[in-house]
């Protein structure tokens, strides 16, 4: 998804290069969709607090170039007790979309459920691409965080993506402790062997049943 650029730099006439043309759609971003809703920035990443905690992240490619620039977007949810229950240490402040329970890639909601970037040349246009970014965001984005308000939505979700040791701490916070043991079972059955200790382990400290394996 590539936006037309028809500004400069600077008085100089200088075309910006793609990463300047990335900040500044980032704080457009920020000021005209993200700020207003409550999400706080830091850098690249975004944040809205509550009892689960709602991030947002832009994430640059490792293949960036002088040229070209490539970015997607990553959502998390925080959700603490989850993270207590798995045996992890509250995240007291800063948090990052990889410290969250849940995590998504934009283009894991699209319709067609590919990986989706945004290629940015100096050709492009700031205003357009944060347009473009906010356009997915509020259509995709913000309607996988308002699914995610349930610890029931939280299982599912941790079920959908494989994710079956967490999935399974999710399901018994729920109250299905039946739904637990199954995905607790199928974490077990699908770990490589250094792992299923401590999720034998996990799974005793939770009372969860476990066939013979």
């Amino acid at each position: 998804m590539i936006c037309h650029y028809s500004e400069t730099s600077n008085h100089l006439n200088l075309m910006p290069s793609p990463q300047e043309i990335i900040q500044d759609a980032i704080s457009v971003l920020h000021a005209d969709f993200l700020k207003p809703l409550g999400f706080k920035k830091s850098g690249e990443t975004w944040c809205r607090s509550g009892e689960w905690p709602q991030v947002i992240n832009i994430q640059n490619s490792s293949s960036n170039t002088q040229n070209l620039a490539k970015i997607t977007i990553n959502l998390g949810v925080s959700v603490p007790q989850l993270r207590t229950a798995m045996g992890g240490t509250p995240v007291e402040s800063n948090l990052k979309e990889y410290d969250c329970e849940v995590r998504v890639r934009i283009g894991q909601l699209l319709p067609d459920g590919g990986d989706h970037w945004w290629n940015v040349t100096s050709a492009d246009e700031s205003k357009a691409l944060a347009s473009s970014l906010g356009e997915v965001l509020k259509a995709y984005g913000l309607p996988f965080f308002e699914s995610m308000l349930t610890l029931a939505a939280i299982a599912g979700e941790l079920a959908r993506r494989e994710n079956h040791a967490s999935a399974a701490i999710a399901y018994l916070l729920s109250g299905s402790r039946a739904d637990a043991e199954t995905h607790m079972t199928a974490a077990v059955q699908g770990a490589n062997k250094l792992a299923v200790p401590k999720l034998k382990r996990l799974a005793a400290r939770h009372s969860l049943s476990l066939p013979p394996l």
